[in-house]
Formats: structure tokens, C-alpha cells, sequence
């Protein structure tokens, strides 16, 4: 018993030592040394990392998308799917069917935002696929 008692002893003091300062203690170590994949050690501790997130590769688009680009709360020359999750996302948020017991001004703005999130995006779409720009409504 006096083995177990040592063993948690020394791992209550290296938790102790860990958990008390403000540090990581996994930034000491290196993710090349490792080999582990995206797991990381510290003392005999593993953590799992999460995968680095990769470099978003921006397209060059024309200038008459950038207000398109804009709309949709985007950097212009994303990639067609963070703007299809954009147009997603201030769908959910304007829907004209989420002020159905506000005021007629509020139904109205949201009605308008709809339909300039929705042009924005097509035309952004429709740029991806064909490489042509279509004239705003």
C-alpha cells in the first residue's frame, strides 16, 4: 500500500505543481518531437489538440462582387461554402417569418434584408459556377 500511496502522492504534487500556475503544460511541447499525431504529453499526461485549422485561400473577385461580398459579412474572394454558411446564418437571423408579430416597419426591414442576403449570395454563386456576373434586380 505504501507503493500506491507514494505513486498518488508524487501525481497530486505534479497536478498540484500544474494546476496552481497559469501556464499551459503542454505549451512546452513540441508537435514535431511527438510523432503522436494530435495528441500532446506533458509529464505521462496526454492531451488530444485540436486539428490546425487550415489557411483559408482567397479568390480574387471582381470588384463589382465586393458590396455581395460585403452583404454577406464576408472578406471578398471567400470560398462558395463559408458564403453559402453566411447566407444560411443571416437567413436564420432575419427571416421575415421570425417578425410576424413585430411592427409592419420591422417585417418590412427584414423582408429587404432577406432579399439582399439572397441576391448577394446567388450572385456570388452563379459567379462561382460560370465565371459571369449577374446584373443586380
Amino acid at each position: 500500500m505504501a507503493e500506491r500511496t507514494g505513486y498518488y502522492e508524487r501525481l497530486g504534487e505534479f497536478l498540484r505543481d500544474r494546476l496552481n500556475s497559469d501556464t499551459d503544460p503542454f505549451a512546452e511541447e513540441d508537435p514535431e518531437e511527438s510523432g503522436a499525431g494530435f495528441l500532446r504529453r506533458a509529464g505521462n499526461t496526454m492531451e488530444k489538440r485540436n486539428a490546425p485549422k487550415k489557411a483559408v485561400r482567397l479568390v480574387a473577385v471582381p470588384r463589382e462582387l465586393a458590396e455581395d461580398f460585403r452583404i454577406l459579412g464576408l472578406r471578398p474572394g471567400e470560398p462558395l461554402a463559408e458564403c453559402k454558411a453566411a447566407w444560411k446564418l443571416l437567413l436564420q437571423q432575419h427571416h421575415p417569418d421570425k417578425y410576424a408579430g413585430a411592427s409592419e416597419t420591422a417585417r418590412q426591414t427584414a423582408e429587404q434584408t432577406t432579399r439582399n442576403v439572397t441576391q448577394a449570395y446567388r450572385r456570388i454563386a452563379h459567379w462561382f459556377s460560370s465565371g459571369k456576373i449577374l446584373p443586380r434586380e
